[in-house]
């Protein structure tokens, strides 16, 4: 085994070393001001700060944290940081700036060996490292940091994009200006091509990464990738993009906001999120053996990609948790128009039944906003998991009762429902084909169920999500799969159609913006908008099914 297949050799980390203590007074310095760099060192740290501000503090490690430029950020934001470097100049940086604020300290460390136990922290940086470490060195540099990540902690990690059009111009613009300017950079060029980019005249390790191959990285270290954000959309090459920096800018931004498929690849960069997986419910190899087998799913229309990810399901105290902390900050703030949209439909799928005598139970009431509407049909059974917002939830509907609990263990008693109503549950759920059986021994010969669950194919390629955060669960599922699961346990599918277009990337957010559906609604009304939800395009899939 030679030293490069696993770790950095002397030469090529004494390199690292000191290039980085050479810059670590200055490095600031390249986040400032109209260059290339500075561009793509910004819109990075917001893409990393963006997905930070969706977790909930605790201790966070920055893996080759340079002058601790996220150090104050992080600490405003709740977490404990820890940042180390394999550069003591930049440690002795970090400590200048931030050595004397509470909750943050610096080390000398190498990537490959961190020290730290197991499963010490809940978040781990790493911005810009992967790419000085030689060939090989990432894998054990990957398992490493998953070590030290607790279950379902998250590690935010970004990388140069090999596929790129911006870098594999300016490998070979720099091979080129190296054969200009004599043989022997030529001859370095060609013979060591991932070498070729000089940094501060100093050669050293710049490598990129395909995303693929990263996601696959990740996975052998129990790493579930999340989220992809492509950044920078460098489509104009070296030097060009230094001579007119104002418009780099500005066709980049309007490029990141509407780009998808292979164009969102063509940015320089990529930060990728990743969930430590505490349970793996099938061994990889096994799942990539069962790919022929899936093809055969996707004609049927059954097969999304979700269906190749490890469904991980986290303990029910931290799902109950997370619940009670996001319907604190939300249903019992505001309701959304997507999920009143879906309450309107169930009310008159509700009126068409003429009926005020009716028994229902709602499945994942949240704050219990709906529940008190549904009283106007009968008599309403509401349950949680957020057992914290229910006890608020029974002082603003006192004739709604109120059941705290995991739906799949809560005795109720079988055939005492006319009506089931859960709205984007199913999404949440472990084992959906259990959930979906067990509603179906809830209900009446002849009761119905009313279901509002997340779009797969609209949320998939024309949304951009937020990762999962701890203690959620996520599955979407299409409009065949949906029917599939619950014709095959007893029910007779009436309807099920999507409602509530939206779209926050791609063509799809041209298409949804407000400034494109102002002038036609004023001119078509809402026949426009229901067309696209017959088309399969709204966030949301209603189901009404009878048993």
């Amino acid at each position: 085994m030679t030293p490069s297949a696993q770790e950095p050799t002397p030469l090529d980390e004494k390199r690292v070393i000191e290039l980085f203590d050479e810059a670590a007074r200055t490095y600031g310095e390249a986040y400032v001001g109209d260059a290339p760099a500075a561009e793509f060192f910004r819109r990075r740290k917001e893409v990393v700060l963006a997905i930070l501000a969706r977790l909930a503090g605790g201790r966070l490690l920055d893996v080759g944290c340079g002058p601790g430029l996220m150090a104050e950020l992080c600490l405003k934001q709740g977490f404990n940081y820890t940042g180390v470097d394999i550069s003591p100049g930049m440690i002795a940086e970090c400590q200048r700036r931030h050595g004397d604020r509470d909750g943050a300290s610096f080390s000398v460390a190498k990537i490959q060996s961190l020290p730290f136990p197991d499963a010490s922290f809940d978040a781990l940086l790493c911005m810009g490292a992967l790419e000085y470490l030689t060939a090989g060195a990432e894998t054990q540099a990957i398992a490493e940091m998953a070590r030290v990540l607790r279950s379902d902690g998250l590690l935010i990690i970004s990388f140069l994009n090999a596929v790129s059009f911006y870098w594999i111009f300016d490998r070979w613009y720099g091979a080129l200006r190296g054969a200009l300017a004599g043989p022997p950079r030529w001859l370095w060029a060609r013979l060591w091509p991932s070498y070729s980019v000089r940094a501060r005249g100093s050669a050293v390790p710049f490598r990129k990464f395909r995303e693929s191959a990263c996601r696959r990285l990740l996975e052998r270290s129990g790493l579930g990738a999340v989220e992809t954000v492509f950044f920078d959309m460098g489509l104009m090459p070296s030097p060009l993009d230094r001579r007119l920096p104002r418009v780099v800018r500005r066709v980049s931004s309007r490029l990141e906001r509407f780009a998808t498929g292979s164009l969102r690849q063509q940015a320089k960069g990529f930060v990728l999120a990743a969930r430590k997986q505490s349970t793996v419910t099938q061994p990889l190899d096994q799942l990539r053996a069962d790919k022929l087998a899936q093809v055969g799913w996707r004609r049927l229309g059954l097969y999304s990609e979700d269906m190749m990810t490890d469904v991980v399901s986290p303990s029910t105290d931290l799902q109950r948790n997370h619940w009670n902390d996001w319907n604190a900050a939300t249903r019992e703030q505001y309701v959304d128009e997507i999920s009143l949209r879906q309450a309107d439909i169930i009310s008159q799928w509700l009126d068409l039944l003429g009926r005020k005598d009716l028994d229902i139970i709602e499945i994942g009431c949240g704050a219990g906003w709906f529940s008190q509407r549904l009283t106007q049909y009968g008599k309403v059974t509401a349950t949680d998991l957020a057992d914290e917002v229910l006890k608020r939830a029974k002082i603003r509907a006192p004739s709604v009762e109120f059941v705290a609990g995991d739906f799949m263990n809560l005795p109720f008693l079988k055939n005492c429902f006319d009506v089931v109503v859960t709205l984007e549950v199913l999404a949440h759920v472990a084992d959906q084909q259990a959930f979906i059986h067990k509603i179906t021994s809830l209900l009446r010969p002849g009761g119905y169920l009313m279901l509002a669950t997340q779009n797969h194919f609209v949320l998939k390629y024309f949304n951009r999500v937020p990762p999962t955060r701890p203690g959620q669960l996520r599955r979407w599922v299409g409009r065949r799969e949906l029917r599939e699961m619950v014709e095959t346990t007893g029910f007779q599918v009436l309807q099920i159609f999507s409602i509530t277009p939206r779209a926050n990337r791609g063509i799809m957010h041209l298409v949804n913006s407000r400034k494109v559906n102002r002038p036609i609604r004023a001119l078509f009304g809402d026949r426009v908008e229901r067309l696209k939800e017959r088309l399969g395009l709204g966030w949301t899939l209603m189901l009404l099914a009878r048993k």
